[in-house]
């Protein structure tokens, strides 16, 4: 169990390497609540992780660094072990996955690590680690139950709470829950009154079920793009910490992950990955049991996988209302298709694809199916289309 002194400790070990990032004003997320963003997303390696990785790498002995150190990795921890070691002057193996992106090993061995691609899962590159530490002798560490790791993570609630001495309320992402343990020491130290939430994807949401349960529960398919809180079993070390430390822990769905995304990017000009924006996702949908209150959101990293950044802003964009499906059921005959789209244009909607369906077994011969995909402006003009529409005689599918 960390305290808040091993905490401070690991501010003035870090200090000299880590960012002290901004704690940002959002009047798009502020309503009921003064809502600010504490921007990780643009801390080295782009997300906090290094505030960890390199309090423990710091700490270890001079004995201990001749050995090397060892972790596993898919991504952001990978980046945070690699460069704390190389800025320590200590060699570092990574194990990463088969399936693990291209573009995460190379941003690994940039901050100077030999990756050790392992076939299979996250799991089993773990496993290759810890056995490679006992074979060789190198210093394991790992991405959520260690201590040191703990610590440094706590030191982002320090700076918070430093730009933020008011501070009604703290909103962390959890994966392991090393970074929302640490932060709860720091917060409940010095100030207890500070209300400390943590937030979970619903399809990854083991943590959210221990802390319901009051003993650690495993999640054995995990379901989320939010691959920086993907952990199907919280860290036993920080849900001590946690479940007597934390004020409650939140779901948000896909959905609000991608909007929230959305958001921070179109609004905040912030980019932030799935495990960074679900913060601001249970903002967004009211799902801080706050009101009147002044609350930070720690936005934990922006390193976004590009290669699933269209779908979700696509996705973004559909749970804003600004993109908008509309199917309807009409006549196949002249006239019809081209009158509808008139319409669409009068209330202000921009088509982008239309799909024809005449081939479905449920309707006529002479009616089909035209689904039309729409730019709008928000929810009130998507409901003026479908309301309009009705009026002048289509039939809406509901779907």
């Amino acid at each position: 169990m960390i305290t808040i002194d091993d905490v401070k400790n690991a501010r003035e070990r870090i200090e000299e390497v880590t960012r002290g990032t901004h704690l940002l004003h959002s009047m798009t997320l502020s309503g009921e609540n003064d809502v600010y963003l504490k921007v990780e997303s643009l801390q080295r390696t782009g997300s906090f992780k290094i505030r960890g990785a390199f309090n423990k790498v710091a700490s270890l002995t001079d004995e201990e660094k001749a050995k090397g150190v060892i972790t596993a990795s898919n991504g952001n921890h990978a980046q945070a072990v690699a460069l704390a070691a190389s800025l320590n002057g200590v060699k570092c193996k990574v194990c990463m996955s088969d399936k693990a992106l291209m573009s995460r090993m190379e941003d690994a061995r940039r901050h100077g690590a030999d990756v050790v691609v392992v076939p299979g899962e996250f799991e089993d590159a773990d496993e290759e680690a810890k056995r490679l530490a006992d074979e060789k002798g190198y210093i394991y560490i790992d991405r959520g139950d260690d201590e040191q790791v703990m610590a440094g993570n706590g030191t982002v609630a320090l700076e918070i709470l430093e730009q933020m001495p008011d501070l009604d309320a703290l909103v962390v992402p959890v994966g392991t829950g090393a970074l929302l343990a640490g932060a709860a020491v720091a917060v409940k130290a010095l100030k207890p009154e500070c209300r400390v939430y943590g937030v979970q994807a619903t399809g990854a949401s083991a943590m959210a079920r221990s802390f319901r349960k009051g003993e650690i529960v495993s999640v054995p398919h995990i379901n989320t793009f939010a691959a920086g809180i993907a952990v199907s079993e919280p860290s036993e070390t920080a849900f001590e910490m946690i479940k007597d430390k934390v004020d409650g822990i939140i779901t948000v769905t896909e959905d609000e992950i991608a909007s929230a995304m959305l958001t921070l990017l179109e609004k905040q000009k912030l980019l932030a990955e799935g495990g960074g924006a679900v913060t601001a996702a249970a903002v967004m949908f009211d799902k801080i049991p706050e009101s009147g209150k002044k609350i930070a959101c720690i936005i934990s990293g922006g390193n976004v996988d590009i290669n699933i950044l269209n779908r979700v802003i696509a996705r973004g964009l559909m749970m804003n209302d600004r993109k908008t499906n509309i199917t309807l059921q009409m006549d196949d005959k002249q006239g019809t298709l081209a009158r509808a789209c008139n319409i669409i244009s009068e209330c202000g909607g921009n088509i982008l694809e239309v799909h024809h369906d005449r081939g479905a077994s449920n309707i006529q011969l002479s009616s089909c199916y035209v689904t039309f995909e729409l730019e709008t402006k928000d929810a009130a003009q998507a409901r003026l289309l479908r309301e309009t529409l009705e009026s002048e005689g289509y039939k809406l599918v509901r779907q």
